[in-house]
């Protein structure tokens, strides 16, 4: 579906004039349902790190330099995602402001292995900063802001043209939108709101697979991180 059939769809569901466009539509009706799905998709977004959303970031780090640009499509970072590859480190983050000016002033010398990290604005500009820096591959997923796309597949944060996409489940922006044009129309929507919540919490299991295995039986020591399979001992 496109963003002018989920906005057509939402409109037959309304019983309203089903309007012919939507971007550059000054019609009340067009205006309104232009809104309803934008706050759909932006909701959707910003509440689950969803698949299709996230990314994965590489960079080059060097020991003269403690700040580095992010993706131009930058939302979040997903936590426990941040590695530094070439020593074979999981990253320590994001510091707080507190931690940040504790290490940087009151540690004479480097403690530890592995690389601190936070997000803090440069001349405006939101910033991946290290600390203590070294010359190595830093990877870390983030969500991306680009939540719908144009027709021909190009990423987008913003509905552009009436032929753009969700990258989200359409049926999610289409009823996420639908309960929310409801309340901007004036009608009863918490039964619809309580369906699309249902739908999206439904959605995110079937994305991520199901919830996690559960091992009931008593806690014996496993060693299972950053280890071989075989040579020990060698």
């Amino acid at each position: 579906m496109s963003l002018l059939t989920i906005a057509q769809a939402i409109a037959d569901e309304l019983g309203v004039f089903q309007p012919s466009s939507i971007i550059g539509n000054d019609e009340a009706t067009a205006v309104r349902l232009l809104s309803v799905t934008k706050a759909a998709g932006l909701y959707l977004r910003d509440d689950y790190d969803w698949a299709v959303l996230t990314k994965e970031h590489t960079f080059t780090s060097e020991a003269a330099t403690s700040a580095y640009s992010l993706p131009s499509d930058f939302l979040r970072i997903v936590p426990n995602t941040l590695w530094d590859r070439t020593n074979d480190l999981q990253m320590l983050g994001p510091l707080t402001p507190a931690q940040w000016q504790y290490y940087k002033g009151a540690i004479t010398s480097d403690v530890g292995l592995a690389v601190r990290w936070r997000l803090r604005p440069t001349s405006g500009v939101l910033k991946f900063e290290l600390e203590n820096p070294g010359a190595a591959t830093i990877a870390f997923e983030y969500v991306s802001d680009n939540w719908c796309a144009s027709s021909s597949g190009t990423g987008q944060s913003d509905w552009a043209a009436d032929t753009d996409v969700p990258l989200l489940e359409e049926n999610l922006v289409f009823r996420e939108g639908w309960w929310r044009a409801l309340r901007a129309f004036g009608f009863p929507y918490e039964d619809q709101k309580n369906d699309s919540r249902k739908w999206l919490k439904h959605i995110w299991e079937r994305e991520r697979g199901g919830g996690a295995n559960i091992n009931m039986a008593p806690a014996v020591a496993t060693f299972t991180a950053n280890l071989p399979d075989t040579g020990y001992g060698s």
